[in-house]
């Protein structure tokens, strides 16, 4: 029965209380509740375990459309409070500051978005 929490545990992610209180246990406990050794998986355990648990890697997410990534850099409460700003400043007559906020706004927002990108 425990296998099969260390097996949700380790398989979905959900490792919150169970990592809290296997990193609490005593070395032996530990290793008998993960059912290992000192010495580690032999080969046919291990593959035994590829088989029920599959491969150690992260899950692929969908990928968002260049555009909308680039849009959503529109939601951080400061380019949101630098653009009100902006609009404020043109509608008062203000044309050159107005116009140099929004420049400002547009590289901050491309350099973020370039950087994100980039990272990915």
């Amino acid at each position: 029965m425990e296998r099969k929490g260390v097996k949700k545990t380790l398989s979905q992610g959900q490792s919150t209380t169970e990592t809290k209180e296997l990193l609490a246990l005593p070395i032996g406990q530990l290793l008998v509740r993960l059912d290992t050794s000192w010495s580690g998986l032999t080969s046919q355990e291990a593959e035994r375990r590829l088989k029920i648990y599959g491969y150690n890697e992260l899950a692929k997410r969908k990928k968002r459309a260049i555009v909308i990534q680039f849009l959503l850099h529109f939601r951080n409460p400061l380019v949101i409070l630098l653009l009100v700003a902006g609009l404020i400043s043109g509608f008062s007559g203000e044309m050159v500051d107005s116009g140099i906020i929004f420049s400002i706004v547009l590289l901050s927002v491309v350099l973020d978005f370039y950087q994100e990108f980039k990272a990915e």
